[in-house]
C-alpha cells in the first residue's frame, strides 16, 4: 500500500473519530445543562459506539508499544501503529496527570463511555479531550502528507 493511500485513509478515520467525539462531547454537555435532543442523543451512541470499537482495536497496540518500545508492531497499518507509538508516549509524559485516558487502560475510558453515571461525565470529557488532541496532531501529519507543502 503507498504511502498516499495510507495517509487517505488515516485521514478519514480521524475524521470519523473527531466527529463522534464531537457529537458525543456535546451530548454530554447538553445532558449535563439538562437540555434533551433526541436527534444528538441518537448521534452520540453512534460516536460511543465508534470510540470503543476504535479503542479496542488499539489497545492491543498501545501494549505493544508501551511493553516493546523498539519492538516492531504488527496486526496494522503504519499509520495506526504511529498513533499507538504517540499515545504511549503521551502516557508516560502526562503519567501523574491527565485524563483516564493517560493515567489508566482503555478498559477504563471504555467503562467511562459506556457509563451512564453523571458523575463519569467528567473524567470521560478530559479523556475525549485528550483523544481529540491527539488525533489533531495525527490528522496534521496526513494532512501535510496528502497537500504537502501549500
Amino acid at each position: 500500500m503507498n504511502s498516499d493511500w495510507m495517509a487517505i485513509q488515516s485521514f478519514h478515520r480521524s475524521q470519523e473519530l473527531l466527529t463522534a467525539i464531537n457529537e458525543l462531547s456535546i451530548h454530554l454537555k447538553l445532558e449535563a445543562a439538562g437540555i434533551a435532543d433526541a436527534q444528538q442523543t441518537e448521534r452520540a451512541e453512534a460516536g460511543k459506539k465508534r470510540l470503543v470499537g476504535f479503542l479496542r482495536r488499539l489497545q492491543p497496540l498501545l501494549e505493544s508499544a508501551e511493553q516493546n518500545e523498539r519492538e516492531p508492531m504488527t496486526g496494522a497499518d503504519a499509520r495506526l501503529r504511529q498513533l499507538a507509538q504517540r499515545l504511549a508516549q503521551a502516557r508516560r509524559v502526562s503519567s501523574r496527570g491527565g485524563s483516564p485516558l493517560l493515567r489508566k487502560s482503555f478498559n477504563r475510558m471504555i467503562e467511562l463511555l459506556e457509563s451512564e453515571k453523571p458523575e463519569d461525565r467528567t473524567p470521560l470529557l478530559q479523556g475525549l479531550k485528550d483523544l481529540r488532541r491527539l488525533l489533531d496532531e495525527h490528522l496534521e501529519t496526513d494532512t501535510r502528507a496528502l497537500v504537502g507543502g501549500f
